[in-house]
């Protein structure tokens, strides 16, 4: 059942023209996220992005081969389109399991290599850089197909339609869940005239969970690609966590934003020593237009309980979001019994206070007003500092988790200087996290830095609409310890 795809050709090639200098990946993730060594998978389509001579034509034919590991000759692969700084191809299905060399020219330029390895399979979804969704649609059971998006979602019963490339060259389907429902599905392979893509059609089960940002489960042979869909009822726009309307839908679709106000309690205490701590508070406000893909990055964000050892890197994806006027949104006022502060462009819409009182509160703006709750902040448990931390044995760090929203999580990072970075993740509510020994013993001893990050999902953020804007109350609280390893 293969589906026309002529409404998302324009996306998946798009998707596949952006990528980063001197880098191959799977199309499906070119210049969307590049997460680490390359792989590729045969019969799958990547793309090449590299810098141009500046001799180099605009429109450019191109030849790329790959030569395996200890091979005297290259497998030539067949070129899908290139220009001055990218080529498209498809790995060569006869293409041996292992390391290898990806050799290309352009025209006007000289040869170039890449390091690759080549896997059985390496799946990942075309991805629309606009709203961080799969690109998506579903076929009505009258009617022309659709795009499936944030306003024009899928509903339980219809078929749905994702695109991907990397999948193993077997008889076997791929396993799909949405919302943790498994699907049926109707068709995976390749469309007619899309070399290198796969195609898999499902039909969305009657009890899948209704959203805008469904989580997605796609798993195929060895791989799995998680992302997220669009659900509701009647196939009208998804029910958003901010209330937001069809309209402000349709503009994150294409590629708009809408107006977020942030207004965060925060609260860093810090101890140099066992009798030198500093705790600053403040009530800070700042005005964001956040995109599709900016709120589908937060909204979707997941992070597995447990810890993690890894070598500190920078950054390889950035995301830059233009600012709105703060009068859209006017003075901020804050309540809590007869205290009263005011957050106003004459100070910044930044307060310092001595300090944040828990409990109730009351946000006020000319057009709405919020209440919510404010708890606690974070304080470790232990007995002294610097913190003792013995590398031979599981290490476990508490603090006072009964105080704490239940539905806030904790990041605990331990760092130093030239040392791999220790990060655990677990609820706030838990009050405690073990470090294994084996994760530990990989971090040379010495003087460390122990730091508890407290912070609320933003799906659990007290949120308001403010006219054509969205007010949200998030809280963010640190303890940071000196720590000795022994």
């Amino acid at each position: 059942m293969r589906v026309p795809i002529l409404l998302i050709l324009p996306l998946i090639c798009a998707a596949a023209s952006y990528g980063q200098s001197g880098t191959v990946h799977n199309a499906a993730t070119a210049g969307v996220r590049f997460t680490g060594p390359t792989v590729l998978a045969p019969d799958s389509r990547a793309v090449i992005s590299y810098s141009r001579t500046e001799s180099a034509p605009p429109h450019v034919s191109a030849t790329v081969s790959l030569r395996p590991a200890g091979a005297a000759t290259a497998i030539p692969a067949q070129v899908l389109i290139a220009d001055g700084s990218t080529i498209n191809f498809i790995v060569p299905s006869t293409a041996p399991i292992g390391p290898a060399q990806l050799i290309y020219q352009a025209t006007g330029d000289t040869t170039k290599w890449i390091e690759v390895a080549v896997a059985p399979s390496a799946f990942q979804l075309f991805i629309n850089p606009t709203t961080d969704a799969p690109i998506a649609q579903f076929a009505p059971a009258t009617g022309s197909a659709r795009p499936l998006a944030l306003a024009t979602p899928v509903q339980p019963g219809q078929a749905a339609v994702i695109w991907g490339s990397g999948a193993p060259m077997t008889t076997s389907i791929p396993a799909i869940t949405l919302g943790g429902v498994p699907q049926q599905v109707l068709f995976a392979g390749n469309p007619v005239q899309m070399l290198g893509i796969e195609q898999i059609n499902f039909r969305v089960a009657p009890n899948t969970p209704l959203g805008c940002y469904v989580p997605l489960t796609v798993s195929w042979g060895a791989d799995t690609f998680t992302s997220f869909l669009s659900t509701s009822t009647d196939g009208t726009a998804c029910q958003h966590p901010f209330r937001l309307s069809a309209k402000d839908l349709a503009t994150l679709d294409s590629g708009g934003s809408v107006n977020v106000a942030t207004v965060t309690f925060s609260s860093n205490f810090t101890a140099a020593a066992a009798d030198h701590d500093s705790r600053q508070e403040q009530i800070s406000a700042n005005f964001i237009g956040w995109s599709g893909s900016f709120l589908a990055s937060r909204f979707n964000a997941t992070a597995a309980a447990g810890c993690t050892i890894s070598t500190p890197a920078a950054s390889l994806i950035s995301l830059v979001v233009p600012g709105f006027p703060s009068n859209l949104i006017g003075d901020i006022t804050l309540r809590q019994g007869s205290s009263q502060v005011v957050l106003s462009a004459a100070n910044n819409f930044t307060q310092e206070l001595p300090a944040i009182s828990s409990g109730p509160w009351t946000l006020s703006t000319r057009a709405s007003t919020l209440n919510f709750t404010i708890t606690p902040p974070v304080m470790l448990s232990a007995a002294t500092t610097p913190v003792p931390l013995s590398r031979a044995t599981d290490q476990t760090i508490s603090w006072n988790g009964s105080d704490l929203d239940p539905n806030s999580g904790a990041i605990l990072n331990l760092t130093s200087p030239n040392q791999p970075t220790l990060t655990c993740n677990a609820p706030a509510a838990a009050g405690s996290v073990v470090i294994p020994k084996e994760l530990l013993t990989r971090i040379a001893p010495g003087a460390a830095t122990l730091r508890l990050l407290i912070s609320q999902p933003i799906e659990n953020s007290p949120n308001v609409l403010n006219g054509d804007s969205v007010v949200v109350v998030s809280q963010t609280s640190t303890d940071t310890r000196p720590v000795v390893l022994q």
